[in-house]
């Protein structure tokens, strides 16, 4: 139900806008957060706007300590090292803009929402429908990648597990 309301809603969640004063505060109430530093005139950064939101959305319904925002302050940008726009950065706990990392994780909602919460909580894999799994391979191989390496957990699932192995391995 929840993948039927991203995929139909032409809306999208507004995502928190952080600049160098609330940076901090922000931070503090997250293990990670990931920014889109952006600018008014990028189209790119306009592109990534709805897929963000609907990441947050994902987010948003299964409670992790993972934020995503958005910047156009040139002063917390530089001191992140985003030196282009858009730029996307991983603020982890305590969220010092020097210490970000650059986020070259999956670029579609429903991966990029696995791989953050997968990032922020690795012990507590975020529960995908089968429904979910199906649409979104990516989203199947996150969400099952330490399961799948031979020998299943006994709170793997067998079918994230299946679709993240290739074809000639499923049994």
């Amino acid at each position: 139900m929840l993948l039927l309301h991203v995929l139909f809603h032409t809306a999208t969640a507004t995502l928190t806008t952080v600049n160098f004063a609330n940076h901090s505060n922000f931070c503090a109430a997250h293990s990670l957060v990931l920014v889109l530093y952006s600018a008014s005139w990028c189209s790119y950064s306009e592109r990534l706007l709805p897929t963000l939101g609907q990441a947050a959305e994902l987010l948003a319904a299964a409670p992790s300590g993972v934020a995503i925002a958005q910047s156009t302050d040139a002063r917390l940008a530089e001191a992140a090292g985003a030196d282009a726009v858009p730029a996307l950065r991983l603020h982890r706990a305590p969220c010092r803009p020097e210490e970000s990392e650059a986020y070259d994780g999956p670029l579609e909602a429903a991966s990029l929402a696995a791989y953050l919460h997968r990032e922020a909580r690795p012990a507590a894999p975020l529960a995908v429908s089968t429904a979910e799994a199906a649409s979104s391979p990516a989203v199947a191989r996150a969400g099952a990648r330490r399961s799948v390496s031979g020998v299943h957990s006994a709170t793997s699932s067998p079918t994230l597990a299946s679709a993240a192995m290739p074809p000639h391995v499923r049994r």
